[in-house]
């Protein structure tokens, strides 16, 4: 971008910015048409159905789009105020699934992922499991924006990846993964591996987890986001027969 360029984006965000008009402050992001969110939507191949998020508005704000044929979804957040809660609903082969996931401010612009280790996360940091703290998008979780910061994101993210780190490891791949942020295609290569070989199930009514070879069968780990707090117990290497 020249200096021409960048001086008129700043001159017009300052003017914008003035005028008020109810709307809100006007970010360079806006201007320059970066206030995105964009990621992959899969749960062990691409989910056929729609991305939605919600921000943190009173009342709040949501909009939705359609999942792209290979998993990608881009979404505007311009007008909508951080953090946010994404919501990817529909198929993935015969199967109905609903995967929540989450953003901060930092995130509008680059990468995030909705996946069955997204939901994970999100449930730990809600202390339930995600799809009852999400049954009513209206009145979610009691605080829940309070507990979706950078901090809590980061610790969700190392938890989730010290409990799959027998997966990782024996699939080759990086012990520092990014499972919300890391840029992926649904091919079953890289972090697409890792959903294809483990199958999560999620039990709302008791409000655990239960993480399964995907090939065997065999239960590998389970998870309960009321006690997760701490907790970085990682999955029983010896049933990972297969994988």
């Amino acid at each position: 971008m020249n200096l021409f360029r960048i001086l008129s984006v700043v001159l017009m965000t300052s003017w914008l910015t003035g005028c008020g008009g109810g709307g809100g402050a006007t970010t360079i992001r806006e201007v320059l048409g970066l206030a995105t969110l964009s990621g992959t939507a899969a749960g062990g191949a691409a989910i056929v159905g729609t991305v939605q998020v919600t921000d943190s508005s009173t009342p709040p704000k949501t909009k939705g789009v359609l999942i792209d044929a290979d998993g990608k979804y881009t979404i505007d957040v311009s007008g909508m105020t951080s953090p946010f809660v994404l919501k990817a609903h529909g198929t993935v082969g015969n199967t109905t699934v609903t995967y929540y996931s989450a953003a901060v401010l930092a995130d509008v612009g680059n990468t995030v992922n909705v996946t069955p280790f997204t939901d994970i996360m999100i449930s730990n940091i809600s202390a339930q499991m995600a799809q009852n703290c999400f049954a009513d998008m209206a009145h979610p979780c009691i605080s829940l924006k309070e507990k979706l910061t950078p901090e809590n994101l980061v610790k969700a993210q190392a938890d989730l990846q010290a409990k799959l780190l027998p997966v990782v490891r024996n699939l080759g791949l990086s012990e520092s993964i990014d499972f919300l942020r890391a840029s992926f295609a649904t091919d079953h290569t890289g972090m697409d591996s890792v959903i294809d070989m483990l199958k999560i199930e999620v039990d709302p009514v008791t409000n655990t987890a239960v993480l399964r070879n995907g090939i065997t069968g065999d239960e590998i780990g389970r998870m309960d986001p009321k006690t997760e707090v701490g907790r970085r117990d990682p999955v029983d290497s010896s049933k990972l027969t297969g994988i």
